[in-house]
Order: structure tokens, then C-alpha cells, then sequence
């Protein structure tokens, strides 16, 4: 997604509900979800975008303090 920061999205359509899972690799093979919503506007929601980017951060400052 541009502008994002390294956010990805990953769509899975269920019956006639879509969902997207945001999150980022952390690793080659690891991908880290932050965010979950189901999908039902065109355009995602500023707010998704935000509270992904800050359980990013939060992740990535706890493995630092480790």
C-alpha cells in the first residue's frame, strides 16, 4: 500500500463478507498481523491505517526492550 510505511493487506473473501488483515514481514518468513477489519467501503479508514502503524511500533519497541 503506498505511503504506508511497509504496511501490507492481505483480502480474504468468506461467503459474501471481505476482510483484510494488515500487518508487515518482520523477517522473510514472518509476516505480523496488526489490524483486522472487514471490509465494507471502497477507501480504507484513516483510523485502520493509524492503529496499524502504532501496534507496529509497539511491537517492534518490545523486541528492543527484550
Amino acid at each position: 500500500m503506498d505511503g504506508t510505511d511497509d504496511l501490507w493487506d492481505v483480502r480474504i473473501s468468506f461467503s459474501s463478507d471481505i476482510f483484510r488483515l494488515y500487518g508487515f514481514y518482520h523477517r522473510p518468513a514472518h509476516f505480523v498481523v496488526v489490524e483486522a477489519i472487514r471490509k465494507k467501503i471502497q477507501k480504507t479508514p484513516r483510523r485502520t491505517i493509524a492503529t496499524a502503524h502504532k501496534r507496529k511500533s509497539e511491537y517492534l519497541k518490545g523486541l528492543v526492550n527484550e
